[in-house]
Protein backbone atom coordinates (compact mmCIF):
# COMPACT_ATOMS: atom_id res chain seq x y z
CA UNK A 1 0.00 0.00 0.00
CA UNK A 2 2.77 2.14 1.00
CA UNK A 3 4.41 2.27 -3.13
CA UNK A 4 0.50 2.75 -4.41
CA UNK A 5 0.46 5.99 -2.33
CA UNK A 6 4.24 7.03 -3.43
CA UNK A 7 2.95 6.50 -6.90
CA UNK A 8 -0.07 9.32 -6.33
CA UNK A 9 2.01 11.21 -4.02
CA UNK A 10 2.41 13.61 -6.12
CA UNK A 11 -1.23 15.02 -7.24
CA UNK A 12 -0.30 16.18 -10.86
CA UNK A 13 -2.32 19.20 -10.82
CA UNK A 14 0.14 22.03 -11.69
CA UNK A 15 2.05 21.59 -14.91
CA UNK A 16 5.60 22.01 -14.03
CA UNK A 17 7.18 20.02 -16.77
CA UNK A 18 10.56 21.35 -17.97
CA UNK A 19 10.22 21.57 -22.40
CA UNK A 20 12.55 18.71 -23.81
CA UNK A 21 13.24 21.36 -26.51
CA UNK A 22 12.54 24.44 -28.00
CA UNK A 23 12.19 26.48 -31.21
CA UNK A 24 11.34 29.56 -33.19
CA UNK A 25 9.17 30.59 -36.10
CA UNK A 26 10.21 33.25 -38.52
CA UNK A 27 9.27 36.54 -37.19
CA UNK A 28 6.92 37.80 -39.41
CA UNK A 29 4.66 35.08 -38.57
CA UNK A 30 3.73 36.44 -35.43
CA UNK A 31 0.88 38.99 -36.80
CA UNK A 32 -0.78 35.44 -37.15
CA UNK A 33 0.13 33.35 -33.57
CA UNK A 34 -1.71 33.46 -30.40
CA UNK A 35 0.18 36.43 -28.26
CA UNK A 36 2.06 37.23 -31.59
CA UNK A 37 4.86 35.13 -29.58
CA UNK A 38 7.27 33.13 -32.31
CA UNK A 39 9.28 31.40 -29.61
CA UNK A 40 7.84 28.04 -28.00
CA UNK A 41 8.46 25.07 -25.59
CA UNK A 42 7.77 21.73 -26.53
CA UNK A 43 6.66 20.06 -23.11
CA UNK A 44 6.52 16.20 -23.36
CA UNK A 45 4.14 13.06 -21.76
CA UNK A 46 5.34 12.66 -17.89
CA UNK A 47 5.60 9.35 -18.23
CA UNK A 48 7.56 8.75 -15.09
CA UNK A 49 4.53 10.20 -12.80
CA UNK A 50 2.02 10.09 -15.13
CA UNK A 51 1.95 7.26 -16.79
CA UNK A 52 3.02 5.66 -13.54
CA UNK A 53 0.25 6.15 -11.94
CA UNK A 54 -2.26 5.67 -14.75
CA UNK A 55 -0.62 2.12 -15.03
CA UNK A 56 -1.21 1.70 -11.89
CA UNK A 57 -4.61 2.80 -11.71
CA UNK A 58 -5.99 0.00 -14.77
CA UNK A 59 -3.86 -2.37 -12.81
CA UNK A 60 -6.04 -1.92 -9.49
CA UNK A 61 -8.83 -1.76 -11.41
CA UNK A 62 -7.97 -4.74 -13.40
CA UNK A 63 -7.53 -6.84 -10.36
CA UNK A 64 -10.57 -5.65 -8.70
CA UNK A 65 -12.47 -6.52 -12.10
CA UNK A 66 -10.91 -10.19 -11.89
CA UNK A 67 -12.10 -11.02 -8.11
CA UNK A 68 -15.85 -9.59 -9.11
CA UNK A 69 -16.05 -11.37 -12.54
CA UNK A 70 -14.89 -14.71 -10.37
CA UNK A 71 -17.89 -13.81 -8.37
CA UNK A 72 -20.14 -13.17 -10.99
CA UNK A 73 -19.17 -16.65 -12.68
CA UNK A 74 -19.27 -18.53 -9.52
CA UNK A 75 -22.73 -17.65 -8.53
CA UNK A 76 -24.54 -15.90 -11.73
CA UNK A 77 -23.48 -17.67 -14.86
CA UNK A 78 -22.62 -21.23 -13.44
CA UNK A 79 -25.69 -21.89 -11.55
CA UNK A 80 -27.41 -21.14 -14.28
CA UNK A 81 -25.59 -23.05 -17.09
CA UNK A 82 -25.70 -26.02 -14.69
CA UNK A 83 -29.57 -25.89 -14.38
CA UNK A 84 -30.06 -24.80 -18.19
CA UNK A 85 -27.61 -28.63 -18.79
CA UNK A 86 -30.05 -30.44 -15.96
CA UNK A 87 -32.91 -29.47 -17.93
CA UNK A 88 -31.73 -30.44 -21.25
CA UNK A 89 -30.70 -33.55 -19.93
CA UNK A 90 -34.84 -34.37 -18.73
CA UNK A 91 -35.95 -32.63 -22.01
CA UNK A 92 -37.13 -29.63 -20.11
CA UNK A 93 -35.19 -26.71 -22.03
CA UNK A 94 -38.30 -24.54 -21.74
CA UNK A 95 -38.48 -24.29 -18.10
CA UNK A 96 -36.77 -21.02 -16.66
CA UNK A 97 -34.06 -20.44 -14.43
CA UNK A 98 -36.20 -18.15 -11.31
CA UNK A 99 -33.68 -18.10 -8.83
CA UNK A 100 -33.50 -14.76 -6.54
CA UNK A 101 -29.32 -15.44 -6.41
CA UNK A 102 -28.35 -13.28 -9.37
CA UNK A 103 -30.14 -10.53 -8.69
CA UNK A 104 -28.67 -11.09 -4.54
CA UNK A 105 -25.08 -10.92 -5.56
CA UNK A 106 -25.70 -8.74 -8.51
CA UNK A 107 -27.67 -6.27 -7.81
CA UNK A 108 -26.42 -6.92 -3.93
CA UNK A 109 -23.03 -6.75 -3.81
CA UNK A 110 -21.03 -6.63 -7.38
CA UNK A 111 -22.32 -3.17 -8.54
CA UNK A 112 -22.67 -1.43 -5.18
CA UNK A 113 -19.02 -2.54 -5.35
CA UNK A 114 -18.55 -1.25 -8.98
CA UNK A 115 -19.89 2.04 -8.61
CA UNK A 116 -18.49 2.70 -4.41
CA UNK A 117 -14.98 1.52 -5.24
CA UNK A 118 -13.33 4.57 -7.38
CA UNK A 119 -15.11 6.91 -4.85
CA UNK A 120 -12.87 5.63 -2.01
CA UNK A 121 -10.14 4.89 -3.94
CA UNK A 122 -10.34 8.89 -4.71
CA UNK A 123 -10.38 9.28 -0.93
CA UNK A 124 -7.71 6.75 0.02
CA UNK A 125 -4.94 7.72 -2.56
CA UNK A 126 -6.40 11.38 -2.07
CA UNK A 127 -6.43 11.63 -6.12
CA UNK A 128 -6.41 15.03 -7.31
CA UNK A 129 -5.50 14.39 -11.31
CA UNK A 130 -8.83 14.27 -13.03
CA UNK A 131 -7.37 12.06 -15.88
CA UNK A 132 -6.33 9.48 -13.27
CA UNK A 133 -10.11 10.11 -11.46
CA UNK A 134 -11.28 9.23 -14.50
CA UNK A 135 -8.99 6.42 -14.94
CA UNK A 136 -10.55 5.11 -11.80
CA UNK A 137 -13.73 4.66 -13.53
CA UNK A 138 -12.54 2.08 -16.08
CA UNK A 139 -13.82 -0.42 -13.30
CA UNK A 140 -17.40 0.84 -12.63
CA UNK A 141 -19.29 1.51 -16.10
CA UNK A 142 -18.45 -2.38 -17.70
CA UNK A 143 -18.51 -4.35 -14.73
CA UNK A 144 -22.13 -2.35 -13.37
CA UNK A 145 -22.93 -3.21 -16.70
CA UNK A 146 -22.18 -6.28 -17.58
CA UNK A 147 -23.50 -7.21 -14.27
CA UNK A 148 -26.99 -6.69 -15.57
CA UNK A 149 -26.88 -8.20 -18.51
CA UNK A 150 -25.56 -11.29 -16.66
CA UNK A 151 -28.28 -10.75 -14.26
CA UNK A 152 -30.92 -10.79 -17.45
CA UNK A 153 -29.04 -13.34 -19.51
CA UNK A 154 -28.16 -11.14 -21.98
CA UNK A 155 -24.13 -12.17 -21.67
CA UNK A 156 -22.99 -13.17 -25.03
CA UNK A 157 -22.92 -16.83 -25.32
CA UNK A 158 -19.31 -17.14 -26.52
CA UNK A 159 -17.97 -16.00 -23.65
CA UNK A 160 -19.60 -18.50 -21.12
CA UNK A 161 -17.99 -21.22 -22.52
CA UNK A 162 -15.48 -21.32 -19.76
CA UNK A 163 -14.51 -19.52 -16.41
CA UNK A 164 -11.08 -18.22 -18.17
CA UNK A 165 -13.10 -16.32 -20.95
CA UNK A 166 -15.78 -15.23 -18.85
CA UNK A 167 -12.95 -13.55 -16.36
CA UNK A 168 -11.39 -11.60 -19.34
CA UNK A 169 -14.58 -10.76 -20.80
CA UNK A 170 -15.04 -8.59 -17.17
CA UNK A 171 -11.88 -7.70 -16.59
CA UNK A 172 -10.59 -6.58 -19.95
CA UNK A 173 -12.78 -3.19 -19.65
CA UNK A 174 -12.87 -2.62 -23.07
CA UNK A 175 -14.12 -6.15 -24.35
CA UNK A 176 -12.29 -8.72 -26.38
CA UNK A 177 -12.73 -9.62 -29.90
CA UNK A 178 -13.40 -12.78 -31.26
CA UNK A 179 -12.96 -14.90 -34.10
CA UNK A 180 -16.19 -14.56 -36.69
CA UNK A 181 -14.28 -16.32 -39.94
CA UNK A 182 -16.95 -19.74 -40.04
CA UNK A 183 -13.35 -21.34 -38.75
CA UNK A 184 -13.09 -24.24 -36.52
CA UNK A 185 -11.92 -21.16 -34.26
CA UNK A 186 -15.63 -19.42 -34.34
CA UNK A 187 -16.01 -17.59 -31.17
CA UNK A 188 -12.72 -17.80 -29.78
CA UNK A 189 -10.96 -14.91 -28.67
CA UNK A 190 -8.97 -13.35 -30.98
CA UNK A 191 -4.64 -12.91 -29.81
CA UNK A 192 -2.55 -10.13 -30.95
CA UNK A 193 -0.36 -10.95 -34.53
CA UNK A 194 2.27 -8.74 -35.21
CA UNK A 195 -0.13 -6.85 -37.90
CA UNK A 196 -2.34 -6.01 -34.86
CA UNK A 197 0.15 -4.35 -32.66
CA UNK A 198 1.44 -2.45 -35.95
CA UNK A 199 -1.53 -1.37 -36.55
CA UNK A 200 -2.20 -0.05 -32.86
CA UNK A 201 0.88 1.54 -32.86
CA UNK A 202 0.68 3.35 -35.83
CA UNK A 203 -3.36 4.61 -34.46
CA UNK A 204 -1.95 5.96 -31.47
CA UNK A 205 1.22 7.55 -33.12
CA UNK A 206 -1.73 9.39 -35.74
CA UNK A 207 -4.16 10.43 -31.98
CA UNK A 208 -0.47 12.09 -30.40
CA UNK A 209 0.08 14.05 -33.17
CA UNK A 210 -3.81 15.12 -33.85
CA UNK A 211 -4.23 15.66 -29.89
CA UNK A 212 -0.59 17.60 -30.10
CA UNK A 213 -2.32 20.68 -32.50
CA UNK A 214 -5.54 20.34 -30.60
CA UNK A 215 -4.78 20.78 -27.56
CA UNK A 216 -1.64 23.42 -27.70
CA UNK A 217 -4.41 25.26 -29.59
CA UNK A 218 -7.05 25.25 -26.90
CA UNK A 219 -4.64 25.76 -24.10
CA UNK A 220 -3.92 29.08 -24.84
CA UNK A 221 -7.54 29.87 -24.94
CA UNK A 222 -8.60 28.00 -21.89
CA UNK A 223 -10.12 25.75 -24.13
CA UNK A 224 -12.98 28.32 -25.24
CA UNK A 225 -11.07 30.04 -27.80
CA UNK A 226 -14.39 31.68 -28.95
CA UNK A 227 -16.07 34.30 -26.71
CA UNK A 228 -19.73 33.91 -25.58
CA UNK A 229 -22.40 35.77 -24.10
CA UNK A 230 -22.52 33.00 -20.95
CA UNK A 231 -20.13 30.77 -19.12
CA UNK A 232 -19.10 27.25 -21.26
CA UNK A 233 -21.15 24.81 -18.19
CA UNK A 234 -23.94 27.26 -17.90
CA UNK A 235 -27.54 26.41 -18.34
CA UNK A 236 -28.42 29.67 -19.04
CA UNK A 237 -27.85 29.50 -22.86
CA UNK A 238 -30.85 30.72 -24.60
CA UNK A 239 -32.05 30.08 -27.95
CA UNK A 240 -29.95 32.41 -29.76
CA UNK A 241 -26.69 31.72 -27.53
CA UNK A 242 -26.67 28.03 -28.47
CA UNK A 243 -26.95 28.60 -32.33
CA UNK A 244 -24.70 31.34 -31.77
CA UNK A 245 -21.22 30.47 -34.43
CA UNK A 246 -18.38 31.07 -31.10
CA UNK A 247 -20.52 28.70 -29.26
CA UNK A 248 -21.23 25.90 -31.98
CA UNK A 249 -17.53 26.41 -32.65
CA UNK A 250 -16.52 26.15 -28.84
CA UNK A 251 -18.51 23.03 -28.70
CA UNK A 252 -17.37 21.27 -32.09
CA UNK A 253 -13.86 21.94 -30.76
CA UNK A 254 -14.22 20.89 -27.58
CA UNK A 255 -16.31 17.63 -28.31
CA UNK A 256 -13.66 16.74 -30.90
CA UNK A 257 -10.91 17.18 -28.07
CA UNK A 258 -12.40 15.21 -26.26
CA UNK A 259 -13.53 12.15 -29.10
CA UNK A 260 -9.31 12.40 -29.93
CA UNK A 261 -9.11 11.79 -26.57
CA UNK A 262 -10.92 8.84 -25.88
CA UNK A 263 -9.45 6.94 -29.16
CA UNK A 264 -6.11 7.79 -27.74
CA UNK A 265 -6.76 6.68 -24.48
CA UNK A 266 -8.85 3.35 -25.56
CA UNK A 267 -5.92 2.46 -27.97
CA UNK A 268 -3.57 2.75 -24.91
CA UNK A 269 -5.52 0.64 -22.86
CA UNK A 270 -5.69 -1.98 -26.39
CA UNK A 271 -1.83 -1.60 -26.02
CA UNK A 272 -2.12 -3.00 -22.20
CA UNK A 273 -4.09 -6.01 -22.89
CA UNK A 274 -2.01 -7.07 -25.51
CA UNK A 275 0.48 -6.48 -23.10
CA UNK A 276 -1.08 -8.51 -19.36
CA UNK A 277 -4.00 -10.89 -21.79
CA UNK A 278 -2.07 -11.25 -25.49
CA UNK A 279 -5.86 -10.32 -26.98
CA UNK A 280 -7.42 -8.15 -29.19
CA UNK A 281 -9.42 -5.36 -27.87
CA UNK A 282 -12.31 -3.51 -29.72
CA UNK A 283 -11.73 -0.38 -31.43
CA UNK A 284 -13.75 2.03 -29.71
CA UNK A 285 -13.69 5.36 -31.80
CA UNK A 286 -14.06 5.48 -35.48
CA UNK A 287 -14.31 8.65 -36.59
CA UNK A 288 -17.56 10.05 -35.24
CA UNK A 289 -17.46 13.76 -36.48
CA UNK A 290 -16.45 13.02 -39.81
CA UNK A 291 -18.13 9.82 -41.26
CA UNK A 292 -21.10 9.08 -39.10
CA UNK A 293 -24.56 8.38 -41.26
CA UNK A 294 -27.47 9.34 -38.84
CA UNK A 295 -27.49 9.85 -34.97
CA UNK A 296 -27.60 5.96 -34.60
CA UNK A 297 -24.62 5.78 -36.24
CA UNK A 298 -22.86 8.00 -34.67
CA UNK A 299 -23.15 6.72 -30.97
CA UNK A 300 -23.89 3.06 -32.37
CA UNK A 301 -21.15 2.30 -34.09
CA UNK A 302 -18.48 5.45 -34.16
CA UNK A 303 -18.88 7.50 -31.14
CA UNK A 304 -17.86 4.64 -28.05
CA UNK A 305 -18.69 1.50 -29.10
CA UNK A 306 -17.67 -0.32 -25.71
CA UNK A 307 -20.17 1.73 -23.90
CA UNK A 308 -22.29 1.23 -26.68
CA UNK A 309 -22.13 -2.42 -26.50
CA UNK A 310 -22.42 -2.42 -22.61
CA UNK A 311 -25.26 -0.48 -22.86
CA UNK A 312 -26.99 -2.43 -25.53
CA UNK A 313 -26.44 -5.95 -23.61
CA UNK A 314 -27.16 -4.19 -20.08
CA UNK A 315 -29.85 -2.17 -20.42
CA UNK A 316 -31.27 -2.11 -24.12
CA UNK A 317 -31.59 -5.62 -24.53
CA UNK A 318 -33.18 -6.75 -21.03
CA UNK A 319 -35.88 -3.50 -21.09
CA UNK A 320 -36.71 -4.68 -24.78
CA UNK A 321 -37.68 -8.19 -23.47
CA UNK A 322 -40.47 -6.69 -21.94
CA UNK A 323 -41.32 -3.30 -23.67
CA UNK A 324 -41.43 -1.55 -26.89
CA UNK A 325 -38.43 -0.48 -28.69
CA UNK A 326 -39.02 3.10 -28.13
CA UNK A 327 -39.37 2.10 -24.41
CA UNK A 328 -35.70 0.56 -24.58
CA UNK A 329 -33.80 3.35 -26.52
CA UNK A 330 -35.36 5.46 -23.15
CA UNK A 331 -34.08 3.36 -20.98
CA UNK A 332 -30.60 3.17 -22.49
CA UNK A 333 -30.08 6.71 -22.45
CA UNK A 334 -31.47 7.58 -19.34
CA UNK A 335 -28.72 5.23 -17.91
CA UNK A 336 -26.43 6.79 -20.20
CA UNK A 337 -27.41 10.15 -18.58
CA UNK A 338 -27.30 8.59 -14.98
CA UNK A 339 -23.88 6.88 -15.53
CA UNK A 340 -22.39 10.64 -17.07
CA UNK A 341 -24.14 12.20 -14.66
CA UNK A 342 -21.54 9.45 -11.64
CA UNK A 343 -18.61 10.31 -13.46
CA UNK A 344 -19.05 14.20 -13.08
CA UNK A 345 -19.34 13.65 -10.02
CA UNK A 346 -16.27 11.36 -9.30
CA UNK A 347 -14.34 13.66 -11.35
CA UNK A 348 -15.65 17.17 -10.39
CA UNK A 349 -16.66 16.82 -6.77
CA UNK A 350 -15.47 19.59 -4.26
CA UNK A 351 -12.93 17.60 -1.67
CA UNK A 352 -10.63 19.09 0.54
CA UNK A 353 -6.87 17.84 0.56
CA UNK A 354 -4.08 19.81 2.52
CA UNK A 355 -5.92 22.66 2.73
CA UNK A 356 -6.34 22.84 -0.81
CA UNK A 357 -9.90 22.58 -2.68
CA UNK A 358 -10.51 21.08 -6.27
CA UNK A 359 -13.52 20.55 -8.42
CA UNK A 360 -16.27 23.32 -9.45
CA UNK A 361 -19.78 23.43 -8.44
CA UNK A 362 -21.69 20.87 -10.05
CA UNK A 363 -25.28 22.03 -11.19
CA UNK A 364 -27.16 18.36 -11.80
CA UNK A 365 -29.08 17.13 -14.68
CA UNK A 366 -27.35 18.51 -17.46
CA UNK A 367 -26.40 14.79 -18.74
CA UNK A 368 -29.45 14.12 -18.33
CA UNK A 369 -30.69 16.56 -20.57
CA UNK A 370 -28.41 16.27 -23.37
CA UNK A 371 -28.61 12.48 -23.22
CA UNK A 372 -32.40 12.84 -23.27
CA UNK A 373 -32.22 14.88 -26.40
CA UNK A 374 -29.91 12.05 -28.49
CA UNK A 375 -32.85 9.98 -26.97
CA UNK A 376 -35.37 11.88 -28.66
CA UNK A 377 -33.14 11.78 -32.18
CA UNK A 378 -32.52 8.12 -32.29
CA UNK A 379 -36.58 7.73 -31.67
CA UNK A 380 -37.09 10.42 -34.77
CA UNK A 381 -34.73 8.34 -37.00
CA UNK A 382 -36.49 5.18 -35.73
CA UNK A 383 -39.78 7.13 -36.90
CA UNK A 384 -38.79 9.10 -40.20
CA UNK A 385 -35.39 7.81 -40.76
CA UNK A 386 -36.20 5.98 -43.88
CA UNK A 387 -38.06 9.07 -45.53
CA UNK A 388 -36.93 9.84 -49.47
CA UNK A 389 -35.46 12.76 -48.40
CA UNK A 390 -33.48 11.54 -45.80
CA UNK A 391 -32.00 8.26 -48.34
CA UNK A 392 -31.46 10.97 -51.07
CA UNK A 393 -29.08 12.88 -48.75
CA UNK A 394 -27.25 10.10 -47.60
CA UNK A 395 -26.62 9.37 -51.38
CA UNK A 396 -26.03 12.33 -52.96
CA UNK A 397 -24.02 14.45 -50.41
CA UNK A 398 -20.42 13.72 -49.57
CA UNK A 399 -19.72 12.06 -46.39
CA UNK A 400 -17.87 15.08 -44.32
CA UNK A 401 -20.85 16.56 -45.72
CA UNK A 402 -23.73 14.38 -43.98
CA UNK A 403 -21.41 13.63 -40.99
CA UNK A 404 -21.74 17.53 -40.00
CA UNK A 405 -25.26 17.54 -40.55
CA UNK A 406 -25.55 14.68 -38.02
CA UNK A 407 -23.38 16.26 -35.63
CA UNK A 408 -25.30 19.03 -35.61
CA UNK A 409 -28.43 18.19 -34.91
CA UNK A 410 -26.64 17.70 -31.39
CA UNK A 411 -23.83 20.54 -31.45
CA UNK A 412 -25.96 23.01 -29.89
CA UNK A 413 -26.50 21.17 -26.47
CA UNK A 414 -23.13 19.81 -26.41
CA UNK A 415 -21.96 22.12 -23.94
CA UNK A 416 -24.33 20.02 -21.43
CA UNK A 417 -21.71 17.67 -21.98
CA UNK A 418 -18.26 18.92 -22.37
CA UNK A 419 -19.09 22.40 -20.46
CA UNK A 420 -17.70 20.96 -16.83
CA UNK A 421 -14.87 18.91 -18.10
CA UNK A 422 -13.39 22.79 -19.76
CA UNK A 423 -14.51 24.32 -16.28
CA UNK A 424 -13.09 21.97 -14.72
CA UNK A 425 -9.80 21.77 -15.60
CA UNK A 426 -10.13 18.17 -16.85
CA UNK A 427 -8.04 18.90 -19.93
CA UNK A 428 -5.18 20.66 -18.48
CA UNK A 429 -4.58 17.80 -16.03
CA UNK A 430 -4.94 15.55 -19.15
CA UNK A 431 -2.09 17.34 -20.52
CA UNK A 432 0.72 15.60 -18.50
CA UNK A 433 0.15 12.85 -20.77
CA UNK A 434 0.74 14.74 -23.94
CA UNK A 435 2.75 16.81 -25.78
CA UNK A 436 1.99 20.08 -25.58
CA UNK A 437 3.72 23.43 -27.68
CA UNK A 438 3.63 26.43 -25.37
CA UNK A 439 4.95 29.99 -25.48
CA UNK A 440 7.81 30.79 -24.37
CA UNK A 441 7.48 33.24 -21.27
CA UNK A 442 9.19 36.68 -21.48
Amino acid sequence: MDIIKFIYANKLTDDDRDPFMSFQLPSSLGHFLPGETTKFHVLGPDITRFYSAVFAMFTIQTIVAVILATIMYQFIILPRKKYQQLAASKNKENIQYTSSLPFIIGYGIIIPIAVLEPLYLKEILQIENLALRMASLSLTLPVSLRTVEAIHECTPVAVQKSRRDFIIYISCLLGPTYVDNGSERQGEINYITKAYMVHLLKKISREYILITILMSIMAHYDYEPFPTRVPFDSLDHTIGDMFSLNQLMNNLLAGLLLSIGLSQSTIGLSLYYALIYRIQTIEVVMNPFFESASPSDFWGRRWNRFIHDTLKNGIFKPVRKNYSKFTAVAATFLVSGLLHELVNYTLFEKRKYDDTRIGIELMYGKNMIFFGWNAVLIILEMLIGKWMIFNMIKRTLPKAIVSLMVVMTALPVVHLFVGDWVYGGYFQHVQFGEFIIVPMKD
